[in-house]
């Protein structure tokens, strides 16, 4: 099974109302649930939903249900001291990378993963990692089937 690094917008999208985001990531989210794909997140990423979530409905509840069900579905890594070096680090030579997005990447290289589901374009050009976009079902299919 493919071990991918979640970004929160995924989790966002999947509840949101783009027409092509929103069944593309739901489809990820169901590859996650049915144990097709190993995701992993950093436990900001959790923060992250919780985050927008509240900020576009204002329901904190809601917003806290849907942070824990993101958090169900993955396994879930500390933003320790190195992680967080490694991400100022990070966010200081990549002009497109946003802070916790550098908390993403810090914390899939630190755990092996070379993979990112994310419709961000600001992980694109980051070394090491690659950004898999959930509309790109031919490569959402392959990570499923490798």
């Amino acid at each position: 099974m493919t071990r991918v690094l979640l970004d929160a917008n995924v989790f966002v999208h999947a509840v949101g109302g783009d027409p092509v985001l929103r069944p593309a990531c739901q489809g990820v989210i169901a590859h996650l649930a049915a144990g097709r794909l190993a995701g992993e997140a950093s436990s900001l990423m959790v923060e992250e939903v919780v985050h927008v979530r509240h900020r576009r409905n204002g329901d904190r509840a809601l917003a806290v249900r849907d942070g824990r069900a993101a958090a169900a579905l993955l396994t879930l890594h500390p933003v320790e001291e190195q992680v967080l070096e490694g991400a100022l680090e990070a966010f200081a030579v990549h002009e497109r990378l946003e802070v916790r997005d550098a908390v993403h990447i810090t914390t899939a290289r630190r755990h092996g993963l070379t993979i990112i589901l994310s419709t961000d374009r600001g992980f694109d050009g980051i070394a090491d990692v690659r950004r898999v976009d959930p509309a790109d079902h031919a490569a959402v299919e392959a990570l499923v089937t490798a």
